[in-house]
């Protein structure tokens, strides 16, 4: 295809058709699947459920072996019954990474990928070419919801190195910027790439798109008037949401996901979380590996309904969320989930025994703290890293404990650790806690 065609099509034609007949029925049913009544919905995941389960058990070897003989996968009929089956951890995954693997993964196209863990704890996931279609029109879903169009001018702030050693390049209509290299140094160039571009939305972690306002903002910098911001891959704190939301002045989406492909929520235009139900199915657990209430907190075991290459069931993302019971105006029966509290790992342990989360609102009347992370060494002692701000003083240091013992008590030992910088996982993420003390779960 030349160069002038491509773009006719790339601003002209609708994207799901550009990817191909497959791609755009696919898109479409989704599309479409989104607006079902509830029975029609339970319907189509009990069939997606059981579409996997019957693939795993007949093309994956470790299904054969992890339940030790006492049921089959295709034993598994409904969702109601699908907590009869074993947690799969991630340490699962890391030591039987062949036997996950399907038979058929020399005969289809695929892909290897890697999750984003800090501390060593990355591992390798395989994926076929058409669950990465499948992702991507969950994806241009979750534009729809935000009113972004495929033609749409949009920054995407990306956990990427480019190979020119800048921190930017062009592809069309999209600017992708890296979330490594943001300094006092390089800053101005990213407002100004950004403003020059005057694009439609704005993608990218929290933690870079909060830096970068910050520095707009401080330097009275006008934004470029987009209609959506998209936020994914961090916890989004309350904080970090209505800061963006006061600098930009436009809507906020939330999106959340990691690279195992078992779970996807996006939040809709009326600004609730809702499970993409048909790309995986949610559990929340509590640390007894038991079903928790709706409206309690819980961890999310997932289970993808799109990879085949590498079937994960009943896996535990170690991250936490909130469901909810009530129905959205927007008219969507996809499950609504009241919040995404964060990973388990971004929990202190207290000495005597509690699990502390959300531990940001403590750094809220520290306004000269630019960034911060937690490492948690002992069950009684923790380092803070903390990167000051033009406006630091010292107060803000004694805010910050004071609120840090409101939530931590007086028993663990707290060391104050200034730096220049906070290092990013390998894929750009910001780790606010590091625990090498994590809950037995």
């Amino acid at each position: 295809m030349n160069t002038r065609l491509f773009l006719f099509l790339y601003n002209f034609v609708p994207f799901p058709l550009i990817k191909g007949a497959k791609f755009s029925s696919f898109y479409k049913s989704i599309m479409e699947s989104q607006y079902y009544n509830f029975d029609e919905l339970k319907e189509l995941v009990n069939k997606l459920l059981l579409e996997i389960l019957l693939y795993a058990s007949n093309n994956v070897p470790y299904y054969k072996e992890y339940t030790n003989g006492k049921f089959d996968l295709q034993d598994i009929k409904s969702l109601d019954e699908l907590n009869l089956l074993p947690i799969l951890r991630k340490e699962d995954v890391r030591k039987n990474y062949q036997k996950l693997t399907s038979r058929e993964i020399e005969k289809k196209k695929y892909t290897v990928d890697f999750t984003s863990g800090s501390t060593g704890t990355s591992i390798n996931i395989v994926k076929f070419k058409d669950s990465i279609d499948k992702a991507l029109a969950f994806y241009w879903r979750y534009n729809d919801w935000a009113g972004i169009r495929f033609s749409d001018r949009v920054v995407i702030i990306t956990g990427s190195t480019f190979s020119n050693k800048k921190f930017y390049r062009y592809s069309f209509n999209k600017l992708f910027l890296s979330a490594f290299n943001m300094s006092k140094d390089t800053l101005p160039k990213y407002a100004e790439l950004i403003c020059d571009f005057k694009p439609i939305a704005l993608k990218g972690y929290p933690s870079a798109i909060t830096i970068l306002t910050r520095f707009m903002k401080k330097n009275n910098i006008k934004p470029p008037k987009v209609k959506s911001i998209s936020l994914t891959a961090e916890c989004l704190t309350d904080e970090n949401r209505k800061e963006i939301f006061e600098y930009w002045g436009s809507r906020i989406q939330n999106i959340y996901g990691q690279a195992e492909n078992v779970v996807s929520i996006g939040e809709c235009e009326k600004g609730n979380l809702h499970l993409s139900a048909e790309f995986g199915w949610m559990e929340l657990v509590d640390e007894n590996d038991k079903s928790v209430e709706v409206g309690k907190p819980g961890r999310i075991i997932g289970t993808g309904f799109t990879n085949f290459a590498m079937p994960l069931i009943r896996y535990d993302t170690r991250d936490v969320a909130v469901l909810s019971n009530e129905r959205c105006s927007c008219g969507r029966s996809l499950p609504v989930v009241k919040s995404i509290e964060g990973r388990s790992e971004d929990i202190v342990i207290t000495p005597d025994g509690r699990m502390v989360g959300r531990l940001d609102a403590a750094f809220k009347y520290s306004n000269g703290i630019e960034l911060s992370q937690i490492i948690q060494e002992e069950l009684d002692y923790i380092t803070v890293k903390i990167v000051r701000g033009d406006n630091y003083s010292p107060r803000d240091i004694d805010r910050l404990e004071v609120e840090l013992r409101k939530r931590l008590g007086t028993e663990i030992k707290i060391n104050y650790v200034f730096v220049d910088n906070i290092e990013r996982t390998p894929l750009g993420k910001l780790r606010f806690v590091i625990s090498k003390v994590l809950p037995k779960i």
